[in-house]
């Protein structure tokens, strides 16, 4: 999500052969390359991913055991019954798993949605359900109930226009592919496409089109006065339906990060190195300079100079530190 790399001009001289996406945020100072009869170079660029580790902890740290649901009801047996109910219907939704990637959605994208589906067998011949589920044995047996987050990149909300706090129906979308988008041969696989599927969820009754046909009506008797999604905000926003995630403030942090540690890259890379500069030593251009050499010479004059190196750079350290902050 936070590392994606993509491959390299052929033409580039950097030695490296991928692109991270978070050079995007780099200046051009860094990341254009020289043209105009010169040879074609780009300075050093570097890249650490705080965010990703950041987020990843935070998914950890809010769940990092699995989460116990407490039934509230007087009667003991009940209460039992109620608890190995959900316990059952959490662990056939992805247990602790469910939970982590909401929370990460949560984060990325500032809200994350969860639907309760009722695993019903797929109506035969495009027609609708006539016989409705028994939930009462659902309850007993957690595995036909299932809940499923909703990746916000595919869920369309269709707010109440009088309350936009409320959903008067819900869309999940998945677009088709063509065949070269997925790397098949057009010759191979000519004409061929994946459809695309749009489910539309609404109190009463539950619909499924392909490619924008309808193939399947269901009546919802699960919730059938309620919408069975339960919209969650990361960090809540005034008057708005989407919530504020923690990726976006971080990303221009991160940019700035980027730069520096990029900056600091180019600057060692020309000075860390030391250089040189022998006078009246015989034979100093054909030897290596390496631990245990031994130079001699007759000449009294003679003299070996170093030079270069890195510098302390103080402000820069001060800097890069106050940003990881």
């Amino acid at each position: 999500m936070f590392g994606l790399a993509v491959p390299a001009a052929r033409d580039d001289r950097s030695g490296r052969r991928y692109r991270l996406a978070q050079e995007a945020g780099l200046p051009p100072r860094i990341i254009a390359r020289r043209r105009h009869g010169e040879p074609e170079h780009r300075a050093e660029v570097v890249i650490e991913n705080d965010i990703a580790w950041r987020v990843q902890a935070m998914v950890d740290f809010m769940f990092g055991k699995p989460v116990r649901l407490v039934s509230t009801a007087r009667d003991e047996r009940v209460r039992g019954a109620i608890e190995r109910a959900l316990d059952a219907v959490w662990e056939g939704s992805g247990g602790i798993a469910l939970f982590q990637e909401a929370a990460l959605l949560g984060h990325v994208y500032g809200h994350v949605d969860l639907v309760l589906r009722a695993v019903l067998p797929a109506p035969s011949g495009g027609h609708a359900a006539t016989h409705p589920p028994n939930f009462e044995a659902a309850l007993r047996d957690g595995r036909v109930l299932r809940v499923e987050a909703v990746e916000p990149t595919r869920g369309i909300p269709f707010p109440d226009p009088e309350d936009y706090r409320r959903l008067r129906a819900f869309a999940i979308h998945v677009p088709g592919e063509e065949p070269a988008a997925r790397g098949v041969d057009r010759g191979v696989a000519s004409g061929a496409h994946r459809s695309s599927v749009t489910e539309v969820i609404e109190p009463r009754e539950w619909r499924l089109y392909r490619d924008g046909r309808l193939i399947a009506r269901v009546q919802n008797r699960l919730t059938p006065d309620r919408l069975p999604v339960v919209h969650i905000q990361n960090i809540a926003q005034p008057f708005s339906f989407e919530g504020q995630g923690e990726v976006e403030p971080l990303i221009p942090m991160q940019d700035e990060l980027n730069t520096r540690l990029s900056d600091r890259a180019s600057r060692v890379t020309l000075q860390s190195f030391r250089m040189y500069l022998a006078k009246g030593v015989e034979g100093f251009d054909t030897a290596p300079i390496g631990p245990g050499a031994v130079w001699s010479t007759d000449n009294p004059a003679a003299e070996i100079t170093a030079f270069g190196g890195d510098a302390d750079s103080p402000s820069e350290a001060a800097h890069i530190q106050e940003v990881r902050e």
